[in-house]
């Protein structure tokens, strides 16, 4: 048998940090679940064996879930998990999703056409310059 402890936080940043929970959280451990300490601790005793399978949930935040089979190197994993408020923009996080193109492909095409026919003269000008440099070239040959 081995000790599987879980050390929980929460997320306070885009980069990482955290903060000590406020309030437990409950872990399920291969079908066992337990609340964690005020600060985030909980321990299990589980088979060295076995794959493990847990979740991490808590009021207001994002679910956690893994399954996999654990590398045990000694008697004991330290497992440090943050936990992310769900439904908030943390600092540093973008803070804007693209905004969807509701317009139909006519819609976007005239839009299209209209940047090229207000620039029209640039447009031009730079035909000119291209047509002009490509002649030259041509003429050194």
């Amino acid at each position: 048998m081995g000790v599987y402890n879980f050390y929980i936080s929460e997320q306070t940043n885009a980069a990482g940090d955290t903060a000590p929970l406020t309030s437990p959280a409950a872990v399920t451990l291969n079908w066992q679940t337990k609340l964690t300490t005020s600060s985030g601790y909980v321990s299990f005793q589980v088979n060295k064996s076995a794959q493990v399978s847990y979740t991490i949930r808590k009021d207001g935040y994002v679910t956690v879930s893994r399954i996999y089979t654990p590398s045990w190197t000694g008697d004991t994993i330290n497992e440090y998990i943050a936990i992310r408020p769900e439904g908030q923009v943390l600092p540093g996080d973008p803070t804007a999703a693209p905004t969807p193109d509701h317009r139909t492909d006519t819609q976007r095409a005239e839009a299209a056409f209209s940047i090229i026919f207000s620039n029209i003269e640039a447009f031009a000008t730079l035909t000119c310059i291209v047509l002009l440099l490509s002649f030259i070239k041509w003429m050194k040959l």
